[in-house]
């Protein structure tokens, strides 16, 4: 008798969304300074930050993912890093649009300090190069997956920037969030490790 198909609950990504748009327009708004350009430059960033966060967690959970969200695995990362990615982008387009200048696109390297400051500028970049690894793995061959990883070095350097001049992660527990995100993406990495070096053992 043929297995039955798993319950698509593509649905639960779409509410996660919604719950997590909604709690970044709230931590905004608590800003007494917040206005209408102030929403469109860190409402983003916040999500965008928690999607890659959330896209990278999932890449370690493939079968979690497959009974949770009753989808492959491939389909669920791939919604919620594209998802991330356009939201990373709007969010240094607003930078620019509010300063009128395309140096927000610019990375700093005149000091170790600036360059984690404005972290958030090379990580973009990391996460391009990531991402259209990962959509053009066949053409790239073996490289892809080192080239995959580049994620997690950008999201290391957007919690610094996050951390160094993010006005919404400024607080003791939002910081406290953050450093927190960044340890478990060490794990998370940790953990996939471990899983290749098994799939070769198993392969050897």
């Amino acid at each position: 008798m043929a297995q039955s198909r798993r319950p698509d609950r593509t649905w639960y990504l779409i509410a996660g969304f919604l719950v997590a748009l909604a709690l970044a327009a709230l931590l905004v708004s608590r800003q007494p300074f917040a206005g209408p350009l102030d929403f469109a430059v860190r409402v983003p960033a916040l999500v965008g930050y928690l999607a890659v966060f959330t896209a990278s967690l999932s890449s370690a959970y493939l079968r979690e993912m497959l009974r949770l969200f009753g989808r492959p695995f491939l389909a669920v990362h791939h919604y919620v890093a594209v998802t991330g990615l356009a939201l990373l982008t709007v969010h240094p387009i607003s930078v620019a649009v509010r300063m009128s200048s395309l140096d927000v696109f610019v990375p700093v390297v005149s000091s170790v300090r600036g360059f984690l400051q404005w972290g958030g500028r090379p990580a973009w970049y990391l996460l391009a190069i990531a991402s259209a690894a990962a959509l053009w793995r066949r053409p790239v061959g073996d490289a892809w997956r080192p080239l995959h990883m580049l994620t997690y070095i950008a999201f290391w350097l957007a919690t610094a920037h996050a951390i160094m001049m993010g006005p919404n992660v400024q607080g003791p527990i939002m910081r406290g969030l953050a450093v927190a995100m960044a340890l478990v993406m060490v794990g998370v990495l940790a953990r996939k490790r471990m899983q290749e070096t098994a799939r070769r053992r198993r392969r050897g």
